[in-house]
Parts: C-alpha cells; sequence; structure tokens
C-alpha cells in the first residue's frame, strides 16, 4: 500500500452522541491519532440549531493507524465489574433540594390557578 493510501481515512466508530465522539476523538489525539468526526446532514442541521447532534457522528482515521486506534479504544474485560443484578447506586436528594422542588411546584400551580381565575373573570 502506498504512503497517500496508508493516509486516507477510514470508517473507525460510529459514536451516539456528540459528547462520546468527543471523549474518544480526545482519547486518540492524546495519543497522537489524527481523528476526524463526519455527521449526516440531519445530525449536522441539529447540531446548528440545537447546539446537540441527535444522530451521533463517525469518526474516521487514518487507514495506517486504524489498529493503533483500535487498541486504544480497546476494553480490558477485567477492569469492568460484574453485574449481579443490585443497583449500585441510587441518587440522594437533600432534604433542601426536596422542599425546594416541592415549592416551586406549589407557586406553578398557584400561579396556575390565579391566572385561570383572572382570565375567567376578565
Amino acid at each position: 500500500m502506498s504512503t497517500n493510501e496508508n493516509l486516507n481515512p477510514v470508517f473507525f466508530y460510529s459514536a451516539k452522541s456528540d459528547v462520546e465522539a468527543e471523549i474518544i476523538i480526545s482519547k486518540l489525539k492524546a495519543s497522537g491519532i489524527e481523528a476526524f468526526l463526519k455527521r449526516d446532514d440531519l445530525g449536522a442541521v441539529s447540531k446548528l440549531y440545537t447546539g446537540q447532534s441527535t444522530t451521533g457522528a463517525d469518526i474516521y482515521v487514518p487507514y495506517a493507524a486504524l489498529t493503533d486506534a483500535n487498541n486504544i479504544l480497546s476494553i480490558n474485560e477485567a477492569d469492568i465489574p460484574p453485574f449481579n443484578g443490585e443497583e449500585t447506586s441510587k441518587p440522594q436528594f437533600s432534604k433542601g433540594f426536596i422542599k425546594k422542588i416541592v415549592v416551586l411546584g406549589a407557586l406553578i400551580i398557584i400561579l396556575t390557578v390565579a391566572i385561570y381565575i383572572a382570565t375567567r373573570l376578565s
């Protein structure tokens, strides 16, 4: 294979979100591998309007770096804790946070009722 063919970008990974794509590209670039992001037309439009692609993105790397890129992103199964069917953590909310949510909900209900009454009286 010629040097030019080794530098041609090839498909490497299909990220499901912009965040995932940016993390992977950062890992690759930190290891000296140039990575390119490509979105389909719908993803590019949604990124323009919402700041986030709804269709994810494809990551491309040079052909010569494909094996190294796979090695960088490979997951060692020994590093993954076994799943025993139980939740490992549940969200914890402080009492102050819960009180704020309750008060906010009550205010929304009161405002909604006040607006309804005001529109019925006019």
